[in-house]
């Protein structure tokens, strides 16, 4: 489907329809910054943003509707600091601040009411393809932009990403929603809520399905287009029961599925075109007691499960010599012939399990106090036989004790001591101590310092995985990809902010700045080591021993900045969003660190680090109300030149990117809709993620029904 119009030839028109509402009078008393935000992430009890341990990003439902994002990552394009690349074959990559040479997100920490989404299947980071909200039941999420460790223990490395979904008594009746557009986008939404004697229920189903990004061919030889079409189907059943005066019982259940397009090609076979098929559900119960005087326990249970089913036949691309060499061999070494052509058949799927159990106090021992602590226990399990060789069912051990104190010695004066211990059974044990003290020059102004220390625990793949292939007509010979040597030690990062956030009524603005340095002395890096000579490759086309990857603490990490965000209301009809983030990383491998790489491939490593965030990127988002009702945004983004992998021969481009929806909320009857046209990368392609990667301007029309 072609847009029947450019941006350039209706932007006159759109700024008529902005401009006329400029002129008609505004209503003074309601204003968007009448009351400061309160926010929940940071330390685990509300607090005003002015007065958190940290530096927050909200985002709200009216900017998750006014985005036209389709995706929870797609929306962080909206936080300082933050790279989001499109999905393409892999699951969408999310960073903050850089550091990205991995298939998943490893040191952010992303929470769906409470539930963590780190996932010992997958690599130990995050699956965006496996979210398990959709954007129409999200109330809002909050972005902790710089270390959390303290609240929610290691590997909330970098920031946390706090997803709160609308709660079940707030729905009622059904909602539907479709949306038909070009490069196959094809989306389907049903919601019902209602209520059940004395419990609200929310029952949710999303499907959505596009074709990817466009492949370009770097040679003649290569595909034009290589399919990475992607399907994903979500369930979602909240139940919000109370249980007398002070008690409230919260259930949730679900299931979301993503058939993938993939293949790829390495060093050692083809990696056939097929589909793989991803899913997560899960089953979570919240009990919390109101104990009165602002006393509050709440005890959390949830059990996650994971499955990646993936299967792959390919045969050895050899030329006539190595094939005939290769027979040769296995008749002279084990006694047979090789029969036909060498091939691999592998299951490369598999399953995890991640069962969490929390409890949590919060009170207030004195006037001036107020303090939250708890207490939780984690236990993984994953099973995926290639990827662990010989290990079976590989679990995992997690206790976590942690608490935060708030402290107010005057009106002027705001101290925050917090900090989490954690004993892992695979990394030992870590305590990530903050201090964030805040001092109000007025109450509408505050300048804020803080310093912390936070550990990213390595995977259970970077500690203990064993990644082999071999030939399925000839198993003897085989060879190790990845063999982990069990020494990798925690990443430790020691963090330091100073920041202002001001609140200018009269002007309807708030400003956030925060100028920061987080340092990573041990940074875990994957590269190659020559195999022990219990573990040598059998494969005799290959001299030597032979070769494989493993994660080692091979690099010290300087990252110093500034960013700020700013949320303006200048009428009551027009909200404007700006942010950007100035980042510059250093980086040098450390002094301990051997290897017999050559000195290329070593400047290699980091030049791409210290390239693997933009040094300035920003976004401004527009979002207006027309006459009729109608309602319009425009999204801005700027990304300057980065390098997503190592393996990339050049960073990317800067690029601009420019997003606009219009929107027409109507009434029909008793029920309520929305008409709305969006656009994504209107203003034209641009490369992400990898130079062979193109994302073209995308658009799609949608029609919604509030029943």
């Amino acid at each position: 489907m072609r847009p029947p119009f450019s941006l350039a030839r209706i932007a006159p028109f759109l700024a008529g329809l902005w401009i006329a509402p400029l002129i008609a009078a505004e209503d003074e008393n309601s204003l968007y910054f009448a009351d400061l935000p309160t926010v929940y992430s940071v330390s685990r009890m509300p607090q005003a943003l002015s007065e958190a341990p940290g530096f927050v990003t909200l985002i709200d439902r009216d900017t998750i509707r006014a985005s036209g994002a389709r995706s929870i990552a797609d929306l962080l394009r909206l936080v300082p600091g933050f790279q989001v690349t499109a999905r393409n074959q892999d699951a969408p990559r999310v960073t903050y601040h850089g550091l990205s040479d991995e298939d998943f997100s490893p040191r952010l920490q992303v929470l769906v009411d409470g539930r963590s989404q780190y996932s010992p299947l997958f690599l130990g980071g995050v699956n965006w393809n496996l979210m398990p909200v959709a954007l129409e039941d999200i109330e809002r999420i909050e972005v902790i932009r710089g270390t959390n460790a303290a609240a929610y223990g290691t590997n909330a490395f970098m920031g946390v990403v706090n997803i709160i979904s609308v709660d079940a008594s707030q729905v009622r009746g059904f909602t539907t929603s479709v949306s038909h557009g070009n490069q196959g986008v094809r989306d389907e939404f049903l919601r019902w809520g209602g209520q059940i004697g004395p419990a609200a229920l929310r029952l949710s189903y999303r499907h959505q399905m596009d074709e990817g990004v466009r492949f370009v061919p770097q040679t003649p030889d290569n595909p034009d287009h290589i399919a990475n079409s992607q399907k994903n189907r979500l369930f979602d059943l909240r139940a919000d029961l109370p249980l007398g005066e002070r008690d409230e019982l919260q259930l949730g259940l679900g299931q979301v599925e993503a058939v993938l397009d993939t293949g790829r090609s390495d060093a050692m076979l083809e990696n056939p075109p097929r589909q793989t098929l991803q899913y997560s559900r899960y089953a979570q119960i919240n009990w919390r007691r109101n104990l009165g005087n602002g006393e509050e326990l709440q005890l959390r249970y949830y059990r996650t499960e994971e499955k990646l089913k993936d299967r792959v036949r390919s045969e050895l691309e050899l030329s006539p010599g190595e094939l005939a060499q290769l027979k040769q061999l296995s008749q002279f070494l084990f006694g047979r012939p090789l029969v036909g052509q060498p091939y691999m058949e592998e299951d490369t799927g598999g399953s995890s399990t991640r069962d969490e159990l929390e409890l949590q106090h919060s009170f207030a021992p004195h006037d001036t106090t107020r303090l939250v602590w708890g207490l939780g226990s984690r236990r993984d399990r994953v099973d995926a036989p290639l990827y662990y060789q010989g290990q079976g069912t590989v679990r995992r051990d997690v206790q976590r004790l942690f608490a935060n104190l708030e402290w107010r010695p005057d009106t002027r004066w705001l101290l925050n001591l917090g900090g989490s211990f954690e004993n892992d059974s695979l990394s030992g044990r870590h305590l990530s101590p903050r201090v964030s003290l805040s001092y109000h020059l007025s109450p509408e102004h505050t300048l804020r310092a803080g310093m912390a220390r936070a550990y990213r625990t390595p995977s259970t793949y970077d500690d203990s995985g064993h990644l082999r292939y071999g030939l399925a007509n000839l198993p003897e010979l085989y060879q190790s990809r990845y063999l982990a040597d069990g020494q990798v030690a925690a990443e430790r990062l020691n963090s330091y902010e100073l920041g202002y956030y001001g609140e200018f009524r009269a002007q309807r603005l708030s400003l956030d700045l925060r100028a920061f340095r987080e340092v990573i002395p041990n940074r875990i890096q994957t590269v190659e080591r020559a195999l022990p000579a219990d573990q040598c490759n059998q494969w005799p086309l290959d001299p030597g021993c032979g070769e494989a990857d493993y994660a080692v603490n091979a690099e010290h990490v300087d990252i110093r900045g500034l960013e700020y965000q700013l949320r303006w209301q200048p009428l009551e009809g027009t909200r404007i969003i700006l942010n950007q983030a100035a980042v510059r990383i250093h980086a040098r491998l450390r002094d301990d660190f051997e290897t017999s790489y050559s000195d290329t491939y070593l400047a290699r490593i980091g030049s791409h680090t210290r390239a693997s965030a933009p040094q300035l990127s920003s976004a401004l988002m527009l979002m207006q109300k027309l006459p009729l009702g109608m309602e319009f945004s425009l999204t801005a983004t700027h990304v300057g030149r980065l390098q997503w992998t190592r393996n990339s021969a050049d960073q990317l481009p800067a690029y601009t990117r420019v997003d606009w929806r219009l929107a027409w909320p109507f009434k029909l009857g008793p029920s309520r809709g929305e008409i709305a046209y969006t656009a994504q990368s209107a203003n034209g392609d641009h490369l992400e993620f990898k130079n062979t990667r193109l994302v073209e301007p995308r658009h799609w029309l949608s029609l919604r029904f509030d029943l």
